[in-house]
């Protein structure tokens, strides 16, 4: 408007001096002016709040509130070792024994009975799906080798909305005491969860390059199920082809050539003729499937063309990096190609 005004102001003035000025349509001020009023009179998107990043800032002022009001009180009976703690993400195996703090004395549910430490992920539904955020909180503050008592309120146990393991005995209202000893940490970074409230993989030797097997690989590995004492054999086998249950052929698929992993089932991962039915060593809460996986070698298998018309098969790794020492247009190269009729 302040624009238009002292345009207008110009033009009295210029033609009271008897002098020329451009017509206005040679400039083509007045489309300029209202494509930049149309542009002015659009209403600016409104900000959005960050809905879920509120939330969650809230959720952990309250949950901090709660624990300075003692929501879980600790007790170490014995130290632990070395400096780390167990983080959120980390795979954790422990021993556990809960009671009523009403009756202290009656234990509810034991980990020490028959030997066999708990196996959980902090913060994640794992293999038993995910612990009370109280027994979370508790396993974060501890170290290796640690055996602590602890005290955690209803609302931090099992009736904690993120909660989805459940034990026997233990109801949602009731304050609980639990003796827990952390008897080793992988951390995060050698843990995936296949499938939640299923399967979790631990890595135990890392592997080497870069390639995860995927139909129509070919792999060579060897499975141990459970507790089978005989000594496993290489099994060779492609991916996609059911040779293998479905959900362990998963697992084996976020492998690397070389890499010897941990598989941890909540149930049997189903039997195939290369692979037997596992059996679960002890029965209760913390009961779990495990195989035991040496992954020798990843063969690569591809459809070239897209048709299955033409498939690449891997004979022998070549060296340099993929994919920058991979011939591309215009390099000179020598071949040596060996034809063989199929069948």
């Amino acid at each position: 408007l302040p624009l238009c005004l002292s345009l207008s102001v110009c033009r009295r003035r210029a033609r009271a001096r008897g002098s020329k000025m451009a017509p206005a349509g040679s400039m083509d001020f007045r489309r300029f002016m209202e494509a930049l009023s149309l542009a002015c009179a659009k209403a600016e998107p409104p900000i959005e709040p960050s809905i879920d990043t509120a939330a969650k800032h809230w959720t952990a002022r309250k949950e901090q509130a709660l624990l300075e009001q003692g929501a879980v009180l600790k007790v170490v009976n014995e130290e632990g070792r070395g400096d780390a703690n167990a983080e959120e993400g980390d795979l954790v195996k422990f021993h556990y024994a809960v009671a009523f703090e009403s009756k202290p004395s009656q234990v509810i549910a034991s980990t020490r009975e028959d030997g066999k430490p708990g196996v959980f992920v902090l913060g994640k539904k794992g293999s038993l799906g995910r612990l009370p955020r109280g027994m979370e909180i508790a396993l974060q503050s501890m170290k290796e080798g640690e055996r602590s008592s602890f005290t955690i309120k209803p609302s931090f146990g099992f009736g904690h909305p993120d909660c989805s393991w459940t034990l026997e005995g233990c109801g949602t209202e009731a304050t609980l005491n639990m003796d827990l000893e952390l008897v080793s940490i992988t951390k995060g970074v050698c843990v995936q969860v296949v499938k939640e409230d299923s399967v979790v993989k631990e890595t135990l030797k890392d592997g080497t390059g870069w390639e995860n097997p995927r139909p129509p690989y070919k792999v060579v590995a060897e499975i141990k199920v459970g507790d089978r004492k005989e000594e496993p054999r290489p099994l060779h086998f492609t991916c996609g082809s059911s040779a293998i249950p479905e959900l362990l052929e998963e697992a084996i698929g976020q492998m690397f050539q070389g890499e010897v992993a941990r598989i941890y089932a909540r149930e049997c991962l189903g039997s195939s003729d290369l692979v037997p039915a596992s059996t679960c060593p002890s029965e209760g809460p913390v009961a779990l499937h495990t195989y035991e996986v040496s992954l020798l070698e990843v063969i690569q298998v591809r459809d070239v063309v897209g048709t299955q018309e033409v498939m690449k098969s891997r004979v022998k790794n070549g060296e340099g990096e993929f994919p920058i020492d991979c011939p591309i247009v215009d390099c000179a190269m020598k071949i040596r190609c060996v034809g063989k009729l199929k069948g």
